[in-house]
């Protein structure tokens, strides 16, 4: 294993006008954190329903949060769900309280997508406290819309 270089190494390195390319590859990843931290990235921030739904909206994608359109399990999600028509496309986006809540909503949704038969690595995704469920297979552009669209407040 490589050992951390030392202050006055890293100083060095700056001073001459190396900067961080200069850097071992370890020291690189340290040096970048602030940048994630700073911009979110990798952050364990929930995603919010309301959000995630304005944003879909700006996207011209229109959506539904009237319990008629939600299905049983998606009615019960802990902050909320919606119904969003991405095109062709048509996805059910159920929004928890945590993540540990979402995995419990995922694997609900895996046993009623069992159940008929359809096949959930198509249709049904995790992301943090949010699930997302398609009526069928969805296209490239409804995947990127809506995944684009998570977002937290």
């Amino acid at each position: 294993m490589q050992s951390r270089p030392s202050v006055r190494a890293l100083r060095a390195a700056l001073a001459r006008g190396g900067g961080a390319r200069d850097a071992p590859p370890v020291t690189r990843v340290w040096l970048l954190l602030p940048v994630l931290f700073v911009t979110g990235c990798g952050g364990s921030s929930r995603l919010s329903r309301d959000t995630s739904a304005k944003c879909m909206t700006l996207h011209g994608v229109p959506v539904s949060r009237s319990d008629r359109d939600l299905d049983a399990i998606a009615r019960h999600a802990g902050a909320g769900a919606f119904r969003a028509h991405v095109g062709p496309d048509t996805a059910t986006l159920a929004f928890e309280r945590s993540d540990d809540e979402a995995k419990r909503t995922e694997r609900a949704y895996a046993r009623v997508l069992g159940a008929t038969g359809k096949p959930t690595k198509y249709v049904l995704s995790r992301n943090r406290n949010a699930v997302v469920v398609w009526d069928s297979p969805p296209g490239d552009d409804a995947v990127s819309t809506v995944t684009d669209c998570l977002v937290s407040k």
